[in-house]
């Protein structure tokens, strides 16, 4: 009577670890997918042309043509780059924060080697912003949150005047 007794706790106790082992996985995966949503998209060249700017008909003198419905930021990194891993996650939330009304990029200085010989881009990271209809401009090296923010703010429309040009 002991041993069954013994064999049915034994097999209970690996039936229970077993279980909660199963449900901790469930709930692990669930987090680890919402931690893995990117909101930074990664572009190569031809979407850089097709979605940001068109510098393949650029002229000297002349305004790039703007490609988005919305401004832009655009992040030129390397995977080596030890600030531009760390500039990633601040992107990510600035692109979560202003979603539907910025669209933020990156893209591989080491794949898209055009486009960042283009922009002369000799120190990353490098943060390439485009307002709709606006000057573009640049910032250089690891870029705090704050200023991120600052920047986001210059390159967004301003609903304000924007109502009021309606009006007229």
């Amino acid at each position: 009577m002991n041993k069954t007794l013994f064999i049915v706790s034994w097999m209970s106790l690996v039936i229970l670890f077993f279980a909660c082992k199963g449900q901790n996985a469930t709930q692990t995966t669930t987090t680890q997918q919402e931690e893995q949503k990117h909101w930074v998209k990664e572009i190569n060249s031809e979407e850089f042309l097709r979605k940001v700017l068109d510098i393949s008909s650029y002229k000297q003198g002349e305004k790039l043509k703007f490609k988005g419905d919305k401004p832009i930021i655009v992040d030129f990194y390397a995977d080596w780059c030890a600030p531009c891993r760390r500039q990633t996650p601040i992107l990510e939330k600035i692109a979560q924060e202003y979603e539907g009304q910025i669209d933020v990029y990156k893209i591989d200085v080491d794949k898209s080697k055009d486009i960042a010989r283009f922009f002369n881009v000799s120190s990353i990271p490098l943060l390439l912003f485009v307002p709709k209809g606006g000057e573009i401009f640049f910032y250089t090296g690891l870029t705090p949150m704050e200023d991120l923010q600052e920047a986001v703010g210059m390159i967004l429309p301003n609903l304000e005047q924007d109502s009021l040009q309606n009006k007229i």
